[in-house]
């Protein structure tokens, strides 16, 4: 009789512990809005109160904001404007909230592309920005936008208040991102995660037979 040769069994307890730990990240994944610490900006960990104006650079969330000159409706740029950090519910939410007058929005997300993004806003006046992928609009309501391609993502809105409170949806992948308004409130910046395909990854045994027994060696 040949000795046993453990070591035949390493690489396959290698593979299912590996496996089996992709199945747990990839359930913690299966949401279409991370949380805050994972995957959304919701200005939390600023200081109520605080302003920044054009050229001033922020992180929320362990997100780089850079605060950047704004584009009238009539194509003027406009350099004198800010964003404050409120607790109002401008923007239909709770908690800190940032209301930007006559000031655009960078995110730099620190690993791009993402694959979607969704937002909590409150559009109080005046016209606004938006850019994706350095595809710039200038728009006067977001009901404009809805349904539009910018930057090859797909814009969806939904109002949820009244006084042009809602959320909006970008579907695609997306490198760039900056938004504002002359009276913008903005809140709750999510990256999207699409369910994981768990089936597809994992190693469940329910397809071997009930009772079937293995020794070493076998395979």
């Amino acid at each position: 009789m040949s000795p046993i040769r453990p070591v035949r069994l390493i690489p396959l307890f290698l593979m299912v512990v590996l496996v089996a730990s992709a199945c747990a990240d990839d359930e913690t994944t299966q949401t279409s809005k991370p949380s805050p610490s994972s995957g959304c900006v919701d200005f939390e960990d600023l200081t109520l109160g605080d302003v920044f104006v054009s050229g001033d650079l922020f992180t929320a969330a362990g997100v780089e904001v850079q605060v950047d000159d704004f584009v009238w409706t009539d194509g003027t740029v406009f350099s004198g404007g800010s964003a404050e950090v409120m607790s109002a519910g401008l923007a239909g939410g709770s908690g800190n909230e940032v209301f930007t007058n006559n000031v655009l929005l960078r995110f730099g997300f620190p690993s791009t592309p993402v694959e979607g993004l969704s937002f909590d806003f409150g559009a109080h006046g005046g016209n606004l920005n938006i850019e994706v992928n350095g595809d710039f609009v200038n728009f006067g309501s977001f009901a404009d936008i809805d349904g539009a391609t910018i930057g090859g993502v797909l814009v969806e809105v939904v109002f949820t208040g009244t006084g042009g409170i809602g959320s909006a949806k970008l579907t695609g992948l997306i490198d760039a991102f900056a938004i504002g308004g002359q009276e913008f409130a903005i809140d709750n910046i999510c990256i999207l995660v699409e369910p994981a395909q768990v089936s597809d990854l994992c190693v469940d045994f329910e397809d071997l037979t009930l009772g079937d027994v293995f020794v070493s060696g076998d395979l």
